[in-house]
């Protein structure tokens, strides 16, 4: 199995508009977003979705996109609309008298993840 094969040894390929249209997903659009930006319509958006679905064996378009990316049918690069300035995730306002006053900044500790238990409590 090649990087552009399923399982089954198939080529993964999809249209270029379903291929747009989970990349745009990839970077976050809604299926509103993505119409708008496209100029078709929301329903085309899921259309093209759902084939793209039933093309990579997909159970929704989060999987879909996750798959295209993977196996890489669909690349994503760096955007504009996906760019944050760093000013902006560290707080600190546009025109900032200091430059270096991002080395003075302290981010919190990150916090370590702990799964919940499922099941019955036994008390």
């Amino acid at each position: 199995m090649t990087r552009n094969e399923d399982y089954a040894g198939r080529p993964l390929q999809l249209s270029p508009r379903e291929a747009e249209v989970l990349r745009w997903t990839a970077c976050g659009k809604t299926s509103g977003e993505i119409s708008r930006l496209l100029s078709i319509t929301e329903d085309t958006v899921n259309t093209h979705i759902k084939s793209a679905c039933l093309k990579l064996d997909a159970v929704n378009k989060t999987h879909a996109t996750a798959i295209a990316l993977s196996h890489g049918v669909i690349q994503i690069g760096p955007s504009p609309d996906l760019v944050i300035p760093l000013s902006t995730l560290l707080g600190l306002s546009r025109q900032s008298p200091d430059p270096r006053a991002v080395a003075s900044v302290s981010l919190p500790a990150p916090r370590q993840f702990v799964p919940k238990k499922h099941g019955r409590r036994h008390d």
